[in-house]
């Protein structure tokens, strides 16, 4: 793996969040947000992924917005 490509609008609280991650020199990447805002989101949403789960990401408080995720890799 040495591309992930993210998409995400609408997703737990991620309002918006576009981003490629390259992992063809260094294998991590560092994620700064302050406390509450996006850290536990993000890994709701692949979490949610993994377990088969994507129809239901949604938001958490804004329920009647419409909801995009994409996750991509090595694309």
């Amino acid at each position: 793996m040495d591309k992930v490509s993210i998409d995400f609008e609408n997703c737990y609280g991620i309002s918006s969040l576009k981003h490629d991650f390259d992992f063809s020199d260094y294998r991590s990447h560092l994620i700064y947000a302050p406390n509450g805002i996006m850290k536990s989101s993000l890994a709701r949403v692949f979490d949610a992924y993994q377990k088969g789960n994507k129809a239901n990401i949604r938001d958490r408080i804004f329920l009647n917005k419409n909801t995009n995720h994409r996750i991509e890799v090595d694309s």
